[in-house]
């Protein structure tokens, strides 16, 4: 039961990981999983037998944040997993097929643009 505080840290940090770009992503987590390791080794009282369980807390909530994030970056698609994304709709797609370029914006989504004088 000591070592689900590690485990889910790691999955979060994997998750949270999985988000940021590839230059970023490994400091994050070696960071994060020093800071997890050393606070489940506080909160679980393991540091008063001694300090050596930070050496097993830290690599385990390493290693789950790597599991996780391989997990997430293997089952969920790039283009869904940046913050962002607005998925293309069907009629967007359709005017693409036509070879006309993007499809034509909606009134309704260009806003008071067409009322105000332009630039």
């Amino acid at each position: 039961m000591h070592e689900l505080f590690p485990v889910l840290g790691g999955v979060v940090v994997g998750f949270l990981a999985s988000l940021l770009r590839p230059f970023l992503r490994l400091g994050f987590t070696v960071l994060l999983s020093v800071v997890l390791g050393r606070a489940a080794t506080v909160l679980s009282g393991e540091f008063r037998i001694g300090w050596e369980y930070l050496l097993l807390d830290v690599p385990l909530v390493a290693g789950a944040a790597v599991a996780a994030d391989a997990v997430i970056r293997t089952t969920i698609p790039a283009r869904l997993r940046t913050p962002g994304h607005v998925p293309r709709s069907r009629a967007s797609r359709r005017w693409r097929m036509w070879g006309t370029g993007t499809a034509p914006t909606p009134f309704w989504r260009r806003g008071f643009g067409i009322l105000i004088a332009s630039r």
